[in-house]
């Protein structure tokens, strides 16, 4: 087995057990407004896109601003920076903690992250007679996201070097 060959064994690997952990066989579903499309990825062929186009999207139901961002708020907390919750919420603020021993106080701060632009496939968990699903006239059932998902990944990396694969736990609206 060459270098390279074991080095792709190694992140289809490591695709697996990652993708197995969050998605298990639920399916999902793609929908279009083109019934090309559709046809296109019933046969395999998969167009990827980006998050800064699905935030711009014109269709409202498709679109979603706030994709792949993250506002973290830390309550009232108070504490010996020496207590692992506060260090917790000072990480997840972006302070870095150098070691020295000290109490705080932090009051409702806010921290947002953004993914600035990835690439995305996105679906939803929502099917074709859920009232809630109108994303587009055709719908194409992925009956085996973990396989999917591996077989996207794989056939990507193949054709450029990706930083990491992730799969979002699908739409869930907010309460």
């Amino acid at each position: 087995m060459t270098r390279s060959s074991a080095s792709r064994r190694q992140r289809r690997l490591a695709i697996k057990s990652t993708s197995r952990a969050l998605v298990g066989t639920r399916p999902l579903f793609r929908y279009f407004d083109n019934p090309a499309y559709a046809d296109a990825l019933a046969r395999g062929e998969v167009w990827i896109t980006t998050l800064e186009a699905c935030r711009n999207t014109e269709n409202a139901a498709r679109g979603d601003a706030g994709e792949a961002t993250i506002t973290y708020n830390t309550g009232t907390i108070s504490g010996s920076t020496e207590d692992p919750d506060m260090r917790l919420a000072l990480a997840r603020m972006g302070v870095v903690y150098d070691g020295t021993p000290g109490h705080g106080t932090s009051i409702n701060n806010q921290m947002k992250t953004k993914v600035v632009d990835a690439y995305v496939l996105c679906t939803t968990e929502r099917g074709p007679t859920d009232p809630l699903a109108k994303m587009g006239r055709y719908c194409v059932r992925i009956s085996n996201a973990q396989e999917f998902f591996e077989r996207t990944t794989v056939a990507m990396q193949a054709q450029r070097q990706i930083m990491g694969a992730a799969i979002d736990g699908g739409y869930r609206p907010h309460l």
